[in-house]
C-alpha cells in the first residue's frame, strides 16, 4: 500500500501552471490543501460514518441484537400512541462494545408515526446528550423521513438530513457537518444505498464540500465488524482554504469490508487507510 505524500509531479504542475497564470502564493496555498489529502479526506468519511453508526445502534438496539450494541446500554421507550421516545444510554463512563467501539452518553430518538426506524412512513428525530464515540464528543439533529416501500418489496426509501452536526475531537479540534442523503435500504439483505451530498469543515478549519458521483454503499455484515465506512462507490470532496482549491474523488472500493480508499487528485492516485 502506498502512504500519502506530497507528490513532486503534482507541485511541479501546479508550479508551472501558476507561473503562466498567478502568483507564487496562489501555488503555495494550493500545495497546502493538496497536501492535507489523507487528513481532509479522513475528517470528511469520518464524521459521516460516526452518524451513519448512530443510526445502527438504534437499529440494532430496537431489533434486540446485543451482539451488535454495547453490553452497557440501557434502552429505554416511553411516549403515547403515534409518537415514541426511546433513549440509548450508554452510561457515564466509556464502554466498549462488541464492534469495538467505545460509548458514552445518551442518543435520545422521537419517532413519529411509527414504533421503529423502518416504520413505512414514519419519521425519526435524533439528538444527543453528552454522547462520545471513542472519546469524541457527537452533537447535532438528525432527521430521518421514511417515504415507503418500494412496491413488493423490503427496500426502504429515506431522506436523512444532517443539520448542525458537530464533532469535537479529543484534543479539542472540531469536526463540523450538515448533510441531505436520498437513502434506500434493504432490510432483508441489510444493503444500505445513498445519494446526495454534505458540506462542512475539517479539524484544520479546511471548507469542504462533497457530492456522491456513483451510489455509495455500506453492508451491515461491515457494521458487524465495526466498519462504518462505506465499502463501495464514489464521491467527490471540494476543499478550500479560502484562497485555493481542491477537488479529490474518493473511490470506495469493491464491496470488500474495509477501510481502505483510493483518493485521486489530478490524476494521481493514492491509498489510504482510514
Amino acid at each position: 500500500m502506498r502512504k500519502f505524500s506530497i507528490v513532486k509531479f503534482l507541485i511541479f504542475s501546479v508550479l508551472i501552471v501558476s507561473l503562466a497564470s498567478c502568483g507564487e502564493s496562489d501555488v503555495e496555498q494550493e500545495g497546502d490543501i493538496a497536501s492535507t489529502n489523507s487528513q481532509v479526506t479522513s475528517d470528511e468519511v469520518f464524521a459521516e460514518a460516526v452518524f451513519d453508526g448512530v443510526d445502527f445502534s438504534i437499529e440494532s438496539a430496537q431489533a434486540g441484537q446485543r451482539e451488535a450494541a454495547d453490553p452497557c446500554l440501557d434502552y429505554s421507550l416511553s411516549g403515547s400512541e403515534g409518537v415514541l421516545d426511546l433513549t440509548l444510554d450508554f452510561g457515564s463512563e466509556p464502554c466498549e462494545g462488541a464492534d469495538g467501539v467505545t460509548r458514552q452518553g445518551k442518543i435520545l430518538v422521537t419517532i413519529t408515526g411509527g414504533e421503529k426506524l423502518e416504520a413505512a412512513n414514519s419519521k425519526t428525530v435524533i439528538t444527543f446528550d453528552n454522547f462520545f464515540v471513542d472519546g469524541h464528543k457527537v452533537e447535532g439533529i438528525r432527521t430521518i423521513e421514511n417515504l415507503g416501500f418500494e412496491e413488493g418489496t423490503l427496500v426502504l426509501k429515506q431522506k436523512i438530513t444532517m443539520t448542525d452536526g458537530k464533532i469535537t475531537l479529543s484534543d479539542g479540534r472540531t469536526i463540523t457537518r450538515n448533510a441531505t442523503w436520498d437513502k434506500t435500504w434493504d432490510i432483508l439483505n441489510g444493503i444500505h444505498n445513498l445519494e446526495g451530498s454534505a458540506s462542512g469543515k475539517t479539524r484544520q478549519d479546511i471548507t469542504y464540500q462533497s457530492e456522491v458521483t456513483e451510489t455509495i454503499v455500506r453492508k451491515r455484515e461491515c457494521f458487524l465488524e465495526g466498519i462504518y465506512y462505506p465499502v463501495q462507490g464514489k464521491k467527490t470532496i471540494a476543499a478550500s482554504n479560502g484562497t485555493a482549491t481542491v477537488v479529490r474523488v474518493v473511490d470506495f472500493g469493491d464491496g470488500t469490508c474495509d477501510k481502505k480508499v483510493v483518493v485521486t487528485i489530478n490524476g494521481e492516485d493514492t491509498e489510504l487507510e482510514l
